[in-house]
C-alpha cells in the first residue's frame, strides 16, 4: 500500500511540475513591439499604424494595396 502511494505522489507532481513549467513558459511569451517605424520596400505611399489602449491596430493608406500588404 505505501508504494502505491509513493508511485501516486510522484506521478501527482512530476505532473505539477509539468503543468507549472508549462504556464511559466505562457505566461512569459515576448509582447509585441508597438512602437517605432518599419520601412517596408513595397509600399507605394506612406502608411501609418496606430494601436489603441486594447492592442487593436488602426491603419491608415492611400491605397488598398498599401493596406492590405500593411
Amino acid at each position: 500500500m505505501l508504494k502505491y502511494w509513493k508511485q501516486t505522489s510522484v506521478w501527482i507532481i512530476g505532473v505539477l511540475i509539468f503543468l507549472l513549467v508549462i504556464l511559466k513558459v505562457y505566461l512569459d511569451h515576448p509582447l509585441p513591439n508597438y512602437s517605432g517605424e518599419v520601412h517596408l520596400s513595397n509600399l507605394q505611399e506612406k502608411v501609418e499604424v496606430f494601436t489603441d489602449d486594447y492592442g487593436a491596430p488602426h491603419i491608415f493608406a492611400r491605397s488598398e494595396k498599401d493596406l492590405f500588404y500593411a
